[in-house]
Protein backbone atom coordinates (compact mmCIF):
# COMPACT_ATOMS: atom_id res chain seq x y z
CA UNK A 1 0.00 0.00 0.00
CA UNK A 2 1.58 3.26 -0.71
CA UNK A 3 0.75 6.34 1.42
CA UNK A 4 1.70 9.86 0.10
CA UNK A 5 4.89 11.46 1.28
CA UNK A 6 2.95 14.57 2.60
CA UNK A 7 0.86 12.42 4.93
CA UNK A 8 3.61 10.47 5.98
CA UNK A 9 5.31 13.97 6.57
CA UNK A 10 2.72 15.67 8.78
CA UNK A 11 2.95 12.99 11.15
CA UNK A 12 6.21 12.58 11.31
CA UNK A 13 5.99 16.89 12.17
CA UNK A 14 2.92 15.51 14.63
CA UNK A 15 5.06 13.24 16.60
CA UNK A 16 8.40 15.88 16.73
CA UNK A 17 6.09 18.47 17.65
CA UNK A 18 4.03 16.63 20.96
CA UNK A 19 7.81 14.54 21.85
CA UNK A 20 8.66 17.94 22.85
CA UNK A 21 6.04 17.63 25.78
CA UNK A 22 6.79 14.20 26.17
CA UNK A 23 10.42 15.06 27.09
CA UNK A 24 9.44 18.00 29.07
CA UNK A 25 7.27 14.85 31.29
CA UNK A 26 10.77 12.78 31.18
CA UNK A 27 12.91 15.73 32.03
CA UNK A 28 10.58 17.17 34.89
CA UNK A 29 9.97 13.32 36.75
CA UNK A 30 13.95 12.73 36.11
CA UNK A 31 14.96 15.63 38.05
CA UNK A 32 12.14 15.39 40.48
CA UNK A 33 13.85 11.91 41.35
CA UNK A 34 17.57 13.04 42.15
CA UNK A 35 15.51 15.65 44.61
CA UNK A 36 15.54 14.32 47.92
CA UNK A 37 12.94 15.54 50.30
CA UNK A 38 13.71 17.87 52.86
CA UNK A 39 12.89 17.60 56.42
CA UNK A 40 11.01 19.77 58.62
CA UNK A 41 13.38 21.11 61.20
CA UNK A 42 13.20 22.42 64.97
CA UNK A 43 13.94 25.70 63.81
CA UNK A 44 13.63 28.61 65.76
CA UNK A 45 9.88 30.44 65.19
CA UNK A 46 10.69 33.90 64.18
CA UNK A 47 7.98 34.10 61.21
CA UNK A 48 4.55 35.27 62.31
CA UNK A 49 1.80 34.33 59.89
CA UNK A 50 -2.01 35.19 59.24
CA UNK A 51 -3.66 32.32 58.21
CA UNK A 52 -6.27 32.72 55.38
CA UNK A 53 -9.30 30.87 54.83
CA UNK A 54 -11.46 32.08 51.79
CA UNK A 55 -15.00 30.47 52.43
CA UNK A 56 -18.47 31.04 50.95
CA UNK A 57 -21.29 28.95 52.54
CA UNK A 58 -18.89 26.71 54.20
CA UNK A 59 -20.68 25.41 57.21
CA UNK A 60 -20.23 21.32 56.19
CA UNK A 61 -16.40 21.66 56.82
CA UNK A 62 -15.33 25.37 58.12
CA UNK A 63 -14.96 24.13 61.86
CA UNK A 64 -12.94 20.93 61.11
CA UNK A 65 -10.64 23.37 58.73
CA UNK A 66 -10.30 26.06 61.40
CA UNK A 67 -9.45 23.21 64.58
CA UNK A 68 -6.60 21.76 61.78
CA UNK A 69 -5.29 25.24 62.16
CA UNK A 70 -5.25 25.54 65.50
CA UNK A 71 -3.21 22.16 66.14
CA UNK A 72 -0.46 23.13 63.92
CA UNK A 73 2.85 22.88 65.85
CA UNK A 74 4.04 26.33 65.89
CA UNK A 75 3.93 29.17 68.76
CA UNK A 76 0.23 30.42 69.13
CA UNK A 77 1.17 33.76 69.67
CA UNK A 78 2.98 33.85 65.92
CA UNK A 79 0.05 33.23 64.04
CA UNK A 80 -3.61 34.18 63.17
CA UNK A 81 -6.68 32.52 62.02
CA UNK A 82 -9.12 34.78 59.85
CA UNK A 83 -12.12 33.50 57.39
CA UNK A 84 -13.31 35.58 55.17
CA UNK A 85 -17.05 34.49 55.28
CA UNK A 86 -17.69 35.65 51.88
CA UNK A 87 -21.13 36.13 50.37
CA UNK A 88 -22.47 33.54 52.69
CA UNK A 89 -26.27 32.78 52.91
CA UNK A 90 -25.51 30.04 55.44
CA UNK A 91 -23.81 29.80 59.56
CA UNK A 92 -19.96 30.05 58.17
CA UNK A 93 -19.35 33.08 59.93
CA UNK A 94 -20.92 32.07 63.14
CA UNK A 95 -19.79 28.37 63.54
CA UNK A 96 -15.79 29.90 62.25
CA UNK A 97 -16.34 32.44 65.10
CA UNK A 98 -17.08 29.55 67.34
CA UNK A 99 -14.32 27.20 66.27
CA UNK A 100 -11.93 30.17 67.25
CA UNK A 101 -11.09 31.88 64.18
CA UNK A 102 -11.20 35.99 63.00
CA UNK A 103 -14.25 36.38 60.77
CA UNK A 104 -14.16 38.57 58.29
CA UNK A 105 -17.19 39.21 56.45
CA UNK A 106 -17.46 40.02 52.67
CA UNK A 107 -21.08 40.65 51.26
CA UNK A 108 -19.71 42.15 47.22
CA UNK A 109 -22.52 40.41 44.70
CA UNK A 110 -20.81 41.76 41.65
CA UNK A 111 -17.43 40.81 42.42
CA UNK A 112 -17.67 37.14 43.50
CA UNK A 113 -14.63 34.93 43.52
CA UNK A 114 -11.79 33.82 45.78
CA UNK A 115 -9.60 36.18 43.66
CA UNK A 116 -11.56 39.23 45.10
CA UNK A 117 -12.34 37.76 48.59
CA UNK A 118 -8.37 37.38 49.00
CA UNK A 119 -7.56 40.85 47.50
CA UNK A 120 -10.09 42.61 49.91
CA UNK A 121 -8.51 41.42 52.83
CA UNK A 122 -4.92 41.43 52.01
CA UNK A 123 -6.31 45.71 51.11
CA UNK A 124 -8.13 45.55 54.47
CA UNK A 125 -4.94 44.25 56.41
CA UNK A 126 -3.02 46.38 54.58
CA UNK A 127 -4.88 49.55 55.54
CA UNK A 128 -4.99 48.86 59.11
CA UNK A 129 -1.59 48.06 59.68
CA UNK A 130 -1.56 44.52 60.30
CA UNK A 131 0.89 43.92 57.25
CA UNK A 132 3.43 45.45 59.06
CA UNK A 133 3.17 43.00 62.23
CA UNK A 134 3.27 40.10 59.76
CA UNK A 135 5.80 38.03 57.88
CA UNK A 136 3.85 35.69 55.49
CA UNK A 137 0.63 34.62 54.52
CA UNK A 138 -0.93 31.49 54.19
CA UNK A 139 -3.89 30.48 52.38
CA UNK A 140 -5.32 27.67 53.19
CA UNK A 141 -9.07 26.00 51.07
CA UNK A 142 -12.36 25.40 53.51
CA UNK A 143 -12.18 21.91 52.87
CA UNK A 144 -8.41 20.99 54.33
CA UNK A 145 -6.71 19.51 57.19
CA UNK A 146 -2.65 20.59 56.80
CA UNK A 147 -0.12 19.10 58.47
CA UNK A 148 0.92 19.70 62.04
CA UNK A 149 3.97 20.76 60.67
CA UNK A 150 2.94 23.25 57.77
CA UNK A 151 4.43 26.63 59.82
CA UNK A 152 7.28 25.55 60.57
CA UNK A 153 8.10 24.08 56.94
CA UNK A 154 7.46 27.27 55.76
CA UNK A 155 8.92 29.46 58.79
CA UNK A 156 12.43 27.24 57.41
CA UNK A 157 12.00 28.80 53.72
CA UNK A 158 11.03 32.21 54.82
CA UNK A 159 14.37 31.91 56.53
CA UNK A 160 16.37 30.84 53.78
CA UNK A 161 14.80 33.97 52.12
CA UNK A 162 12.09 33.01 49.53
CA UNK A 163 9.09 34.74 48.79
CA UNK A 164 6.71 31.87 47.53
CA UNK A 165 5.83 28.69 48.87
CA UNK A 166 3.76 26.08 47.66
CA UNK A 167 2.88 22.65 50.03
CA UNK A 168 2.48 19.77 48.89
CA UNK A 169 -1.63 19.87 47.80
CA UNK A 170 -2.89 16.56 47.93
CA UNK A 171 -7.12 14.72 48.48
CA UNK A 172 -7.67 13.47 52.09
CA UNK A 173 -10.41 11.95 51.51
CA UNK A 174 -7.92 9.06 49.48
CA UNK A 175 -10.17 6.16 49.55
CA UNK A 176 -13.87 7.36 49.56
CA UNK A 177 -13.93 6.30 45.97
CA UNK A 178 -11.76 5.09 42.61
CA UNK A 179 -12.12 8.55 41.48
CA UNK A 180 -11.04 10.13 45.08
CA UNK A 181 -7.83 7.63 44.57
CA UNK A 182 -7.56 8.31 40.89
CA UNK A 183 -7.61 12.64 41.88
CA UNK A 184 -4.64 11.75 44.71
CA UNK A 185 -2.92 10.02 42.14
CA UNK A 186 -3.00 12.98 39.39
CA UNK A 187 -2.38 15.56 42.35
CA UNK A 188 0.76 13.28 42.95
CA UNK A 189 1.97 13.96 39.32
CA UNK A 190 0.59 17.60 39.00
CA UNK A 191 1.30 18.79 42.15
CA UNK A 192 4.33 16.81 43.01
CA UNK A 193 5.99 15.69 40.56
CA UNK A 194 6.09 18.57 38.36
CA UNK A 195 6.52 21.01 40.96
CA UNK A 196 9.75 19.28 42.94
CA UNK A 197 11.27 18.91 38.85
CA UNK A 198 10.41 22.31 38.08
CA UNK A 199 12.54 23.85 41.26
CA UNK A 200 15.29 20.73 40.82
CA UNK A 201 15.93 21.89 37.00
CA UNK A 202 16.22 25.55 38.31
CA UNK A 203 12.34 26.55 37.14
CA UNK A 204 9.74 27.93 39.10
CA UNK A 205 7.06 25.86 40.99
CA UNK A 206 3.34 27.16 40.69
CA UNK A 207 0.79 27.96 43.04
CA UNK A 208 -1.82 25.21 43.50
CA UNK A 209 -4.65 27.61 45.46
CA UNK A 210 -4.50 25.24 48.69
CA UNK A 211 -1.25 25.51 50.66
CA UNK A 212 0.24 28.58 49.65
CA UNK A 213 2.55 30.99 51.61
CA UNK A 214 2.97 34.38 50.47
CA UNK A 215 5.78 36.78 52.16
CA UNK A 216 4.66 40.10 52.90
CA UNK A 217 7.70 41.83 50.90
CA UNK A 218 6.55 39.57 48.28
CA UNK A 219 2.98 40.48 48.07
CA UNK A 220 4.24 44.23 48.37
CA UNK A 221 6.50 43.79 45.48
CA UNK A 222 3.74 41.48 43.28
CA UNK A 223 0.38 42.81 44.48
CA UNK A 224 -2.20 40.42 44.00
CA UNK A 225 -4.43 41.11 40.89
CA UNK A 226 -5.80 37.80 39.56
CA UNK A 227 -9.82 36.93 39.68
CA UNK A 228 -10.10 34.31 37.08
CA UNK A 229 -11.58 30.75 37.41
CA UNK A 230 -8.22 29.73 38.16
CA UNK A 231 -6.77 32.56 39.92
CA UNK A 232 -3.60 30.48 41.63
CA UNK A 233 -2.42 29.60 38.29
CA UNK A 234 -2.37 32.99 36.67
CA UNK A 235 -0.69 34.86 39.79
CA UNK A 236 1.71 32.30 39.34
CA UNK A 237 2.43 32.92 35.62
CA UNK A 238 2.23 36.70 36.50
CA UNK A 239 5.29 35.78 39.31
CA UNK A 240 6.88 33.48 37.24
CA UNK A 241 7.32 36.25 33.74
CA UNK A 242 9.02 38.59 36.51
CA UNK A 243 11.93 36.82 37.18
CA UNK A 244 10.31 35.44 40.80
CA UNK A 245 10.71 31.56 42.30
CA UNK A 246 8.05 29.74 43.50
CA UNK A 247 9.52 27.26 46.23
CA UNK A 248 7.79 23.66 46.58
CA UNK A 249 8.11 22.91 49.89
CA UNK A 250 6.91 18.64 49.76
CA UNK A 251 7.82 18.18 53.37
CA UNK A 252 4.37 19.42 54.60
CA UNK A 253 1.08 18.76 52.83
CA UNK A 254 -2.91 19.99 52.93
CA UNK A 255 -5.29 17.61 52.29
CA UNK A 256 -8.70 18.68 50.51
CA UNK A 257 -11.50 16.63 50.28
CA UNK A 258 -12.78 16.08 46.60
CA UNK A 259 -16.35 14.94 45.20
CA UNK A 260 -16.36 11.00 45.20
CA UNK A 261 -18.22 10.80 42.26
CA UNK A 262 -18.34 12.21 38.20
CA UNK A 263 -21.59 14.25 39.22
CA UNK A 264 -22.65 17.89 38.97
CA UNK A 265 -19.60 18.67 42.14
CA UNK A 266 -17.17 17.08 40.09
CA UNK A 267 -18.68 18.01 36.53
CA UNK A 268 -18.51 21.79 37.62
CA UNK A 269 -15.29 22.05 39.87
CA UNK A 270 -13.35 20.06 36.55
CA UNK A 271 -15.27 22.70 34.14
CA UNK A 272 -13.67 25.62 35.97
CA UNK A 273 -10.17 24.32 36.45
CA UNK A 274 -10.03 23.23 32.40
CA UNK A 275 -11.75 26.40 31.19
CA UNK A 276 -9.67 28.15 33.79
CA UNK A 277 -6.31 27.11 32.22
CA UNK A 278 -7.52 28.33 29.07
CA UNK A 279 -7.97 31.37 29.84
CA UNK A 280 -4.51 31.71 31.36
CA UNK A 281 -2.38 29.75 28.69
CA UNK A 282 -4.11 32.48 26.32
CA UNK A 283 -3.55 35.44 28.66
CA UNK A 284 -0.01 34.18 29.89
CA UNK A 285 1.58 33.22 26.38
CA UNK A 286 2.41 36.79 25.38
CA UNK A 287 3.66 37.66 28.29
CA UNK A 288 6.08 34.78 28.59
CA UNK A 289 7.50 35.32 24.90
CA UNK A 290 8.20 39.00 25.82
CA UNK A 291 9.49 38.45 29.35
CA UNK A 292 13.24 39.75 29.42
CA UNK A 293 13.69 38.28 32.97
CA UNK A 294 14.21 34.23 31.57
CA UNK A 295 16.98 33.61 29.23
CA UNK A 296 16.22 31.55 26.36
CA UNK A 297 16.22 28.16 27.63
CA UNK A 298 14.16 28.79 30.46
CA UNK A 299 11.90 30.56 28.47
CA UNK A 300 11.56 27.55 26.53
CA UNK A 301 10.87 24.94 28.89
CA UNK A 302 8.32 27.50 30.15
CA UNK A 303 6.80 27.49 27.08
CA UNK A 304 6.29 24.02 27.06
CA UNK A 305 4.51 23.72 30.58
CA UNK A 306 2.03 26.50 29.83
CA UNK A 307 1.42 24.82 26.39
CA UNK A 308 0.97 21.48 28.58
CA UNK A 309 -2.24 19.17 27.23
CA UNK A 310 -3.99 17.97 29.81
CA UNK A 311 -2.58 14.15 30.67
CA UNK A 312 -6.04 12.78 29.56
CA UNK A 313 -5.39 14.58 26.05
CA UNK A 314 -1.62 13.54 25.98
CA UNK A 315 -2.50 10.04 26.87
CA UNK A 316 -5.07 10.19 23.99
CA UNK A 317 -2.99 11.33 22.02
CA UNK A 318 0.10 9.05 22.43
CA UNK A 319 -2.68 6.13 21.73
CA UNK A 320 -3.63 7.87 18.62
CA UNK A 321 -0.28 8.78 17.63
CA UNK A 322 1.28 5.27 18.21
CA UNK A 323 -1.72 3.60 16.52
CA UNK A 324 -0.83 5.68 13.71
CA UNK A 325 3.15 5.18 13.39
CA UNK A 326 1.84 1.64 13.80
CA UNK A 327 -0.20 1.49 10.60
CA UNK A 328 1.74 3.63 8.80
CA UNK A 329 5.10 1.27 9.20
CA UNK A 330 3.31 -1.34 8.77
CA UNK A 331 1.40 -0.82 5.53
CA UNK A 332 3.34 1.53 3.85
CA UNK A 333 5.85 0.11 1.01
CA UNK A 334 7.88 3.62 0.71
CA UNK A 335 11.36 3.77 1.90
CA UNK A 336 11.01 7.04 3.17
CA UNK A 337 13.76 7.85 5.97
CA UNK A 338 10.66 9.70 7.90
CA UNK A 339 8.44 6.17 8.11
CA UNK A 340 10.98 4.39 9.62
CA UNK A 341 12.13 6.64 12.42
CA UNK A 342 8.07 6.67 13.38
CA UNK A 343 7.88 3.67 15.63
CA UNK A 344 10.86 5.16 17.41
CA UNK A 345 8.80 7.92 18.53
CA UNK A 346 6.25 5.57 19.92
CA UNK A 347 9.08 3.70 21.68
CA UNK A 348 10.04 7.24 23.48
CA UNK A 349 6.81 8.57 24.77
CA UNK A 350 5.84 5.29 26.06
CA UNK A 351 9.48 5.35 27.92
CA UNK A 352 8.26 9.34 29.32
CA UNK A 353 5.35 8.15 30.12
CA UNK A 354 6.16 5.19 32.33
CA UNK A 355 8.59 7.13 34.01
CA UNK A 356 6.58 10.05 34.49
CA UNK A 357 3.88 7.52 35.60
CA UNK A 358 5.33 5.65 38.21
CA UNK A 359 7.40 8.45 39.66
CA UNK A 360 5.61 10.17 42.23
CA UNK A 361 4.99 6.43 43.94
CA UNK A 362 8.96 6.50 44.40
CA UNK A 363 8.66 10.67 46.09
CA UNK A 364 5.42 10.76 47.64
CA UNK A 365 3.15 8.35 50.15
CA UNK A 366 0.87 7.12 47.71
CA UNK A 367 0.15 3.42 47.02
CA UNK A 368 1.05 1.39 44.04
CA UNK A 369 -3.31 0.44 44.47
CA UNK A 370 -3.88 3.93 42.85
CA UNK A 371 -2.80 2.31 39.07
CA UNK A 372 -5.54 0.03 39.27
CA UNK A 373 -7.69 2.88 38.71
CA UNK A 374 -6.40 2.94 35.43
CA UNK A 375 -8.93 0.62 35.00
CA UNK A 376 -11.98 3.52 35.04
CA UNK A 377 -9.42 5.68 32.41
CA UNK A 378 -11.59 5.10 29.67
CA UNK A 379 -14.99 6.05 31.30
CA UNK A 380 -13.02 9.36 32.69
CA UNK A 381 -12.00 10.46 29.36
CA UNK A 382 -15.63 9.87 28.00
CA UNK A 383 -16.65 11.78 31.26
CA UNK A 384 -14.55 14.95 30.30
CA UNK A 385 -15.22 15.12 26.61
CA UNK A 386 -19.06 15.21 27.50
CA UNK A 387 -18.18 17.76 30.37
CA UNK A 388 -16.23 19.61 27.78
CA UNK A 389 -19.13 19.77 25.51
CA UNK A 390 -21.27 22.07 28.64
CA UNK A 391 -19.07 24.77 27.84
CA UNK A 392 -17.33 27.18 29.69
CA UNK A 393 -18.64 28.57 33.13
CA UNK A 394 -19.22 32.12 32.92
CA UNK A 395 -18.61 32.56 36.79
CA UNK A 396 -16.57 31.46 39.39
CA UNK A 397 -19.34 28.41 41.18
CA UNK A 398 -18.43 26.88 44.48
CA UNK A 399 -18.05 23.14 44.65
CA UNK A 400 -20.36 21.46 46.65
CA UNK A 401 -18.74 19.96 49.38
CA UNK A 402 -19.09 16.67 51.60
CA UNK A 403 -18.07 15.68 54.71
CA UNK A 404 -14.76 15.84 55.72
CA UNK A 405 -12.00 13.02 56.05
CA UNK A 406 -8.51 13.05 57.98
CA UNK A 407 -6.06 11.16 55.59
Amino acid sequence: MELSSSIILLVFIANVAFSFHFLYLLAVSLAALTRRRKPVTESVARSRFKIVIPAHDEELGITDTVKSCQALDYPKDSFELIVIADNCLDSTAALAGRAGATVVERHDDLNRSKGHALRFLFDRLEQSGEMDRTDALVIIDSDTVVDAALLRGFASRLEEGHDWIQAYDTVSNYDASWRTRQLAYSFSLINGVRLLGQNALGLSASFCGNGMCISIRGLRRRPWQTYGLVEDLEYSWQLRVQGEMIVFAPEVACYAVMPTHCGSAASNQRRRWEFGRKVVKRKMLGPLLRTRQLDLLKKLVSILELTMPTTVFLVNLFLGLALVNLLISSLARSELVLMRTLPYFTYFQVICLLVYGISPLFLFPISWRVLSTLVYFPYYTSWKVLNWFRGSPQKWVRTERQEQTTH
